[in-house]
């Protein structure tokens, strides 16, 4: 199952110091989104929980995000190695999610890319996207402001042989959204 579901708490909430591994959202069948995020799982009415010094890998659920799936939530990930994780590392998908990332590392997650972004924004300061299969970050429908990717090294993603392959950095396929990148 999701090893984490988390809703409805705020800025002042923190999950600190956890190794997550071997989650399986899948468990759930067909019940979205419970069948999404096999590590962390967080929904509705989060606002800006603090997730820091955490491990997330070899965790699997439906959609794109394995590792960490946010749906109408929006988390600071600081000091995270998103790594390993079946299908992608991280999803945000639209209802109000965001995320903005500090030192964080997503690499080796298969069958979809390291983060997957629709309807919805980033921030992503002085972190690691790479040996991802499937792409960086694939960022797809209405973007929102604000998308900022300072400092980020992308290396190596997009290898895998697949036509639903997007492959490279960043993919986008997105409207109405305003991006900076720096330093990358």
């Amino acid at each position: 199952n999701n090893v984490f579901k988390i809703s409805d708490v705020d800025s002042t909430s923190l999950l600190d110091g956890f190794t997550i591994r071997n989650g399986d959202a899948t468990a759930n069948g067909t019940s979205y989104p419970l069948n999404s995020g096999g590590g962390i799982l967080m929904q509705g009415g989060t606002d800006y929980i603090k997730l820091r010094n955490l491990i997330v890998e070899r965790c699997n659920g439906d959609n794109n995000g394995s590792g960490i799936y946010l749906r109408g939530a929006k988390t600071i990930l600081e000091n995270l190695v998103i790594q390993n994780n079946f299908k992608g590392g991280i999803e945000l998908s639209a209802g109000g999610a965001h995320a903005i990332l500090r030192d964080v590392l997503i690499t080796n997650n298969g069958s979809k890319p390291g983060i997957f972004i629709y309807d919805t924004g980033i921030e992503i300061y002085n972190s690691e996207i790479s040996n991802n299969d499937y792409g960086g970050i694939v960022y797809s429908g209405v973007g929102t402001s604000p998308n900022i990717f300072v400092n980020v090294l992308f290396l190596n993603n997009g290898n895998a042989t697949n036509s639903s392959n997007f492959g490279g950095a960043i993919n986008f396929s997105i409207q109405g959204a305003d991006v900076a990148i720096n330093n990358c």
